[in-house]
């Protein structure tokens, strides 16, 4: 926060005047003390985080317990950590190395009993996806090596892309145009998004918010 003020970490004046950081920071809503996870979250708020992105999620329960008991009323949004698991085997190791996390077996037997895990894996994400936009303001999506995957993901999900119009620069008036020109539509996706699994991921089915904010880890 210093350094939008144009101070560095000792309070002294920047050389090149202040910084324009939109600063967000980690949170794991499966953390196991919940005094400590309010505390830390409370703490990262006063020092200037204006978002949030999670861990790995893999107990959507808590999740929806973070953002009644936590988060709400913060005014900062939250980014659910998804992850992609490319097999049951990812996903053990994932449960046996990677601390707070417990991915449900229910999820490892539908990887393990696939034909193609992979594909298994991807459809598991995107309906992590929309439990998420149940629950909190945007996805934090992970896919390791396998990035090029992800707005497969979010198609799968029922996750509109942005279209670029939206972001579109004035063009120069002075450009010429060729009246002939055509801009084709884009075809609408062949995919149709899953009900959200709730069973799986334990959570309630009350819908909280849409239009998810997403973002990509790599």
């Amino acid at each position: 926060r210093n350094l939008n003020t144009g101070l560095d970490a000792n309070d002294q004046p920047l050389p090149d005047d202040s910084t324009d950081l939109f600063a967000g920071a980690a949170v794991d809503p499966q953390s196991k003390s919940w005094s400590g996870l309010q505390r830390r979250f409370e703490q990262k708020v006063e020092a200037g985080a204006q978002f949030f992105q999670s861990q790995l999620i893999s107990d959507f329960g808590k999740l929806e317990k973070f953002m009644d008991g936590i988060a709400a009323g913060s005014n900062r949004p939250i980014l659910a950590g998804i992850f992609l698991l490319k097999s049951a085997k990812n996903a053990r190791f994932i449960n046996r190395c990677v601390p707070g996390v417990d991915i449900p077996e229910t999820l490892i037997h539908r990887l393990e009993t696939a034909e193609k895990p992979l594909q298994e894996g991807m459809k598991i994400a995107a309906e992590q996806v929309q439990i998420a936009r149940q629950l909190c303001q945007g996805v934090h999506m992970m896919a390791v090596r396998r990035e090029d995957l992800i707005p497969e993901i979010l198609d799968l999900a029922g996750v509109a892309p942005v279209q670029s119009e939206d972001y579109a620069v004035d063009s120069d008036p002075k450009a010429e145009v060729d009246s002939d020109s055509k801009v084709s539509e884009p075809k609408p996706s062949d995919h149709k998004a899953s009900a959200p699994k709730t069973d799986d991921q334990g959570v309630s089915a009350s819908s909280k918010t849409s239009s998810p904010l997403v973002g990509l880890s790599h």
